[in-house]
């Protein structure tokens, strides 16, 4: 058992939280994993386009330059390609999954830090 827990632990500890609060509410949330693995990237459809995807793009590359994190990559949906594109994220390939019978696509971005 506290092997479990000590793995657990690592993994909790590996990742860096991102939350929007308004009015005692989590419209949004985003999680990074310590390489630089966008893991969640997630918002309220009542708040898209008011501004918290590009703020929390804005935190994100605050944390470029942690030890472990020369570059930010994301297997995004179809919905936040543009997005992703958008913060200057380049492509780097695309993947085809199955859900419940159908094709739903993955696009893998990446932002590397500048030199």
């Amino acid at each position: 058992m506290r092997k479990n827990h000590a793995q657990a632990e690592r993994k909790i500890r590996a990742r860096i939280p991102f939350l929007a609060v308004e009015a005692g509410k989590i419209p949004a949330f985003a999680e990074v994993v310590d390489d630089g693995y966008i893991d969640y990237f997630c918002g309220d459809r009542e708040h898209l386009r008011r501004g918290v995807g590009c703020g929390f793009y804005d935190a994100i590359k605050n944390e470029a330059g942690r030890p472990g994190i020369s570059r930010f990559h994301a297997a995004v949906s179809l919905n936040a390609r543009a997005f992703f594109l958008r913060m200057e994220f380049e492509a780097a390939g695309e993947q085809r999954n199955a859900a419940c019978g159908a094709i739903a696509p993955n696009f893998f971005r990446e932002w590397n830090l500048p030199d």
